[in-house]
């Protein structure tokens, strides 16, 4: 996820109680976040082509195992859904 959402996300913590799933945030600076937006914006980078996985939360384990084993480019965690 590249920013902050506009409005509230939402999602059941129990799953992530009963899954012992741990969750992290980095803080980004501005010029960091403002570098990446343009880069974005302009289409340097083929997205849809570097996401190569979406994976629920729950299933963050398969999406290491993805990545380290070279089949995944980038792999996307959905945390509402487990």
């Amino acid at each position: 996820m590249v920013g902050m959402p506009v409005k509230d996300v939402e999602f059941l913590p129990l799953g992530i109680v009963n899954k012992e799933l741990q969750i992290y945030g980095v803080f980004l600076m501005k010029y960091a976040m403002d570098a990446a937006t343009r880069i974005l914006e302009a289409g340097l980078l083929p997205m849809d082509a570097i996401v190569t996985h979406r994976l629920p939360l729950a299933k963050v384990h398969e999406g290491l195992d993805l990545a380290r084993r070279g089949e995944a480019a980038k792999v996307v965690l959905v945390p509402t859904e487990f």
